[in-house]
């Protein structure tokens, strides 16, 4: 029977697990971009795919038990390739654990070394199964955090983020059995400098402690950083685990391949726990990544090596989403490495008076309203700290730009309060008398006559019997905008459209930079109300963002077209704006 300790500890550590099943949850609840959750969601590179492919075709052997502690063929080149990188012979068959993913590498680790009433030093913000894996382990997580550098103006970087020595230092005592650091880091994306881990290193020598090195990401680093393992550093070898991944380091996380190295004397209590759990990683998939690490160690160091190609191409991603972020208001932390970038909120002012989360970290209740309000997923960061540190971390957000789909979430309008100006003209003319059901702009309705815009402002009675041309100078954003075509198009319901044609022109400054899905949805949900709308540039609809190019120029005529319902040709036109187009004609996009 359990003790009252014993329990208290295993509530814990569900309540923390549940975090993050919690917001991947709500993301799908209400099918949101999700920018939260940490995987690709492109495949991986072709060779291994096809070293899979081949794998599965190898014969019975490829799909029978294989050694327990690793494919021969995957710990082999595993040896080699990191023998070099850490600057001494790995031995295949003592040094090294497959393992099934980081994870199951991990849990081995904290079960094999951590015993009742050891202490066990986390640095934060931390990847959020230490916590619980070192209480299942009998263990009590001491937490020390990484905090912006002190007295060097507003954190930009990841790199400003910096341990106390002295604080750490105070940490270590006659109970600690082992630190556990992640760098890259997940949520931040620091990582750690030679001078950094030197000083972790000399107090795990001085106490006799065991480093546990989560680098799953040590590829993934970005603007010349260099990824240094705390094992290569004198007196480390001997007292590291390093756990690794094939998902992070080949972008195919489903295949859940991963490994713990270190010396023999220490991983040989890590096997006797995997052997009496999972016993055994997935032949083929561990025959894969053998293959795939033997053409990284052929091509290493040049243009052609997948571990080159992949932090080039998440570089683009990163700095288009810190730009993006930057321009709503918000002040993101550009990481160093990983998968993740955070963001702090705290200029914004968003108003979370939802009871239900009232007694939440602020973080929490902005995360569940970005959510549910604007269908963009991300995850509080203060979910990466222990409780005595988490209000002091609680305004920020964390989000993943390892995604094919980064536009979909940056054309989601800000949510913040900020303008955005834009230029635009259209020209709406009706072909039939019927109207749609006054439910396809319902979801329209509510906000756009909350707002304090009299009706007014944007179509007077008199310009209703004739052709309206109406300059809307106070339209400064795209949210006013998008309200303003609303109430226009109240305005018009209930009355029978004659063929007499309706102009609207409206004229702002173009910004570069993504249109809000918001605005996307509310044109076509507005021009979606007459059945036989052709968006043609003779009659029907014309759209003209007169610096993005959206009316496009045939290049054999040099005239200017606009695809309509018909012929959805799009010649010459700016692919994102062929894409905006697209959904205007694809009614069945609309959530009406």
């Amino acid at each position: 029977m359990a003790t009252p300790t014993a329990e208290v500890k295993s509530a814990a550590w569900r309540r923390s697990s549940a975090r993050r099943v919690e917001f991947t949850q709500l993301a799908a609840d209400y099918k949101a971009v999700n920018l939260g959750q940490g995987f690709p969601d492109f495949p991986p590179p072709s060779f291994i795919q096809e070293a899979f492919c081949k794998a599965l075709n190898g014969g019975f052997s490829m799909h029978q038990y294989t050694r327990a502690f690793g494919h021969p063929n995957l710990v082999k080149i595993l040896a080699k390739f990191f023998s070099r990188i850490v600057g001494r012979e790995i031995n295949p068959m003592e040094d090294i654990l497959v393992s099934v993913g980081a994870y199951q590498a991990l849990f081995c680790t904290f079960q094999a070394l951590i015993d009742e009433g050891d202490e066990v030093i986390i640095v934060e913000p931390f990847f959020d199964c230490y916590q619980p894996m070192v209480m299942m382990a009998g263990g009590t997580a001491i937490y020390v955090p990484l905090k912006p550098r002190e007295g060097c103006g507003p954190a930009l970087s990841s790199a400003d983020w910096v341990l106390s020595p002295e604080e750490l230092a105070s940490k270590f005592s006659a109970r600690t059995k082992a630190i556990v650091i992640n760098t890259p880091n997940n949520p931040l994306g620091k990582v750690y400098l030679q001078e950094e881990l030197q000083v972790i290193a000399d107090l795990c020598i001085k106490h006799d402690v065991i480093c546990i090195s989560d680098e799953v990401y040590e590829w993934l680093t970005y603007d010349g950083t260099k990824h240094v393992k705390i094992a290569s550093l004198p007196g480390m070898w001997e007292r590291t685990v390093t756990i690794g991944s094939a998902g992070k380091t080949f972008s195919a996380t489903g295949w859940k391949v991963g490994w713990a190295m270190g010396s023999g004397h220490i991983l040989k209590h890590l096997k006797t726990v995997h052997q009496n759990s999972v016993y055994h990683c997935a032949t083929a998939a561990q025959e894969a990544v053998a293959v795939g690490f033997q053409r990284e160690y052929d091509v290493f160091g040049t243009e052609d090596s997948y571990f080159h190609q992949l932090p080039l191409n998440l570089h683009e991603k990163r700095l288009r989403l810190a730009d993006c972020l930057k321009s709503v208001g918000l002040k993101p932390i550009l990481p160093q490495g990983g998968y993740f970038m955070i963001a702090d909120i705290s200029n914004l002012n968003i108003d979370l008076t939802d009871p239900s989360t009232k007694d939440e970290p602020y973080d929490y209740r902005f995360v569940k309203w970005l959510v549910k309000e604007k269908g963009l997923a991300t995850i509080p960061v203060s979910a990466f700290y222990s409780p005595e540190h988490r209000e002091e971390f609680q305004k920020y957000i964390r989000f993943c730009f390892v995604k094919s789909h980064i536009q979909s979430g940056l054309e989601i309008r800000c949510p913040f309060g900020c303008n955005r100006t834009f230029k635009v003209r259209f020209t709406f003319a009706s072909h039939v008398s019927r109207t749609h059901k006054m439910c396809s702009v319902n979801h329209l309705i509510e906000p756009a006559m909350t707002m304090e815009t009299p009706v007014s402002d944007v179509v007077s009675e008199s310009e209703r019997s004739e052709v309206a041309e109406q300059n809307l100078s106070e339209v400064v954003d795209e949210s006013l905008f998008l309200r303003n075509l609303t109430l226009f198009y109240l305005k018009l319901q209930g009355e029978s459209m004659t063929p007499s044609k309706w102009m609207l022109s409206v004229e702002r400054e173009v910004v570069l930079g993504p249109f809000s899905e918001a605005f996307v949805e509310g044109l076509a949900a507005l021009f979606a109300t007459y059945y036989n709308l052709n968006l043609a540039y003779q009659d029907g609809l014309t759209l003209e963002f007169i610096q993005r190019g959206l009316v496009g120029i045939n290049p054999e005529t040099g005239s200017k077209v606009a695809a309509g319902k018909r012929d959805k040709k799009m010649h010459g036109m700016n692919p994102h704006v062929c894409t905006l187009l697209r959904k205007l004609m694809d009614f069945e996009w609309l959530v009406i």
